[in-house]
């Protein structure tokens, strides 16, 4: 008994003894320690979290940056699947280094998540393909860059070039067809564009910004550019450059403007007034989805469409401004019955 009681203890000492199970963070334990490694107050850190999960219609708002703003493009490219409820990109949410980062609250990785279609949409211009194989290209670069190297957002900006070369070895290696040294003066063409408009939509990581983007990336919301425009975030310059960047080296037109007032195009006008009408009334609708339709955003609702038609009723009336009236009107009516579900109608118009 003896000689077995010390052969025991010897295995203990050169064993290390009974491992104890690790014990399991709780959530807010996650929270504290990503407060003190990354300098930002855990409920801020909780709700850029968040973005992991409420980025459904990303690829809505990235669609505005293709020069014929092609959403089932920008679907193709990044593997997105619409199922009715909320689209899931699989390149972004399936990958491991946005696994790594969703765990661990990283406010750092948000970025990336936003950063990421901007560049399937180069290398899928550059290339002339349109599969999801492109937007695994890059997450498998990311993962490297972030996931393995630890690398920040910041970080890319300021080492563009490495971030480049990730870039330019994950699409050799997913059979991407490409021309590596013009693909390489290309990304550094449109690396500092596209860093402009994720900047411009998460300027800082305050609590209010991360859920203003959480709101705007929500399925529900067909076009999240009204919705941030209405917060006054304006990133349509920078779309418009990174467009213009993307149909110049794809050989693309852009998508043609809206004729102007007065214009005869040989088919029906769609004038000033009315587009204006059109994307005020989206913009209402979507400020009333925010604000859960409370009796507050209703009535500022109301306000503003009667104005609309009070300014325009001034006018000389013209068939284009009368419709532009009606189309305020019909949003009053059904904003003052509660016929919520009617005002996704103006969509489709």
């Amino acid at each position: 008994m003896v000689a077995l009681s010390l052969l025991a203890l010897t295995g203990m000492f050169i064993f290390g003894g009974k491992k104890e199970k690790k014990k399991k963070k709780s959530y807010e334990e996650i929270l504290k320690d990503a407060e003190e490694r990354f300098g930002v107050p855990a409920d801020t850190i909780k709700e850029l979290a968040n973005l992991y999960v409420f980025n459904a219609s990303l690829p809505r708002l990235v669609r505005h940056a293709h020069p014929e703003k092609d959403l089932e493009h920008v679907m193709r490219i990044t593997g997105s699947v619409d199922r009715g409820d909320y689209i899931h990109i699989s390149s972004i949410l399936d990958a491991k280094w946005h696994e790594k980062a969703s765990n661990a609250n990283d406010p750092r990785a948000v970025k990336f998540v936003l950063l990421h279609p901007f560049i399937a949409l180069i290398l899928s211009h550059h290339s002339s393909a349109e599969t999801s194989t492109i937007g695994r290209a890059v997450s498998d670069a990311l993962n490297v860059y972030y996931g393995q190297l630890g690398k920040t957002y910041e970080d890319a900006k300021k080492e563009q070039d490495k971030l480049i070369e990730y870039i330019l070895a994950m699409a050799e290696y997913n059979h991407i067809p490409i021309v590596k040294e013009k693909l390489r003066e290309q990304l550094r063409q449109g690396l500092p564009k596209a860093f402009k408009i994720v900047d411009k939509l998460l300027p800082d990581n305050s609590k209010e910004h991360a859920i203003l983007l959480q709101n705007a990336l929500r399925y529900r919301v067909k076009d999240p550019l009204v919705l941030l425009k209405q917060a006054g975030i304006d990133i349509e310059p920078e779309l418009e450059e990174f467009r213009g960047f993307l149909a110049e080296i794809s050989g693309k037109k852009m998508e043609a403007e809206l004729p102007k007032a007065g214009t005869k195009t040989g088919q029906s006008l769609t004038s000033a007034d009315l587009a204006k009408a059109k994307l005020e009334v989206l913009s209402i609708i979507n400020g009333l989805e925010f604000a859960g339709y409370s009796d507050d955003a209703k009535a500022k609702a109301i306000e503003k469409l009667s104005a609309r038609i009070a300014e325009l009723s001034k006018k000389e009336l013209t068939p284009d401004s009368l419709q532009a009236i009606g189309l305020y009107a019909f949003a009053l009516e059904m904003i003052k019955t509660g016929a919520f579900e009617r005002l996704r109608e103006v969509d489709d118009l």
